[in-house]
């Protein structure tokens, strides 16, 4: 499981009427005991910083026995780092491409950039300390981008952000115009430019 996270751990027991108790490495106890009935019980770990190996202990009266059973929790480590995320440039005109920029520590971890969408841009990248790069493609519209950063199940989603400005490229195709033409040489006349309202 992952740091932070919870998990339950299971003892079946038998129809005797025995105190079965979960005890963790240090031999402490995880809840509550339970009255074996023939059923299964349950005690929840809660949030683990480190893995942890639980047995039991199943008693008569005064007479204690130590199940030689045990069963670990594994506890992998969520990555905490945030990178700061460049683009190669911002803003760009529609149509247009950049990259994004990610530097790694050379943690042996995944990364993996993703859209506002969450779908992922490019391949994925191990690690190393360099710093890695994903074009973009082309955008008609701006677009945010973060990093995820995996360690096997285990996956912190960076706080840093960065996004691409896009800036529309004019289409309108206005009607140009002269005053006159033709004119004789050393005359002047005036070229006309209808303009949309569009600032």
């Amino acid at each position: 499981i992952c740091d932070g996270s919870s998990t339950n751990i299971n003892v079946p027991t038998a129809a005797d009427g025995y105190t079965y108790q979960i005890k963790k490495s240090d031999n402490s106890n995880l809840g509550a005991s339970f009255v074996g009935d023939g059923s299964t019980f349950s005690r929840t770990t809660g949030a683990l910083a480190a893995s942890e190996t639980y047995h039991v202990d199943i008693t008569n009266g005064s007479c204690t026995h130590t199940g030689t059973n045990t069963v670990t929790v594994t506890v992998t480590i969520t990555p905490s780092n945030n990178p700061v995320m460049t683009a190669d440039a911002s803003p760009i005109c529609d149509g247009s491409s950049t990259n994004i920029n990610v530097p790694t520590a050379a943690d042996g971890y995944t990364y993996q950039i993703k859209k506002s969408d969450n779908s992922n841009l490019g391949a994925s990248f191990v690690g190393d300390g360099t710093t890695f790069s994903r074009p973009t493609g082309a955008l008609a519209a701006s677009e945010t981008y973060h990093v995820d950063i995996t360690n096997g199940s285990c996956t912190h989603t960076g706080t840093n952000t960065v996004t691409v400005t896009v800036t529309a490229t004019p289409s309108n195709n206005p009607v140009i115009t002269a005053d006159a033409s033709p004119i004789c040489d050393g005359s002047s006349t005036n070229i006309n430019v209808p303009t949309a309202a569009d600032g």
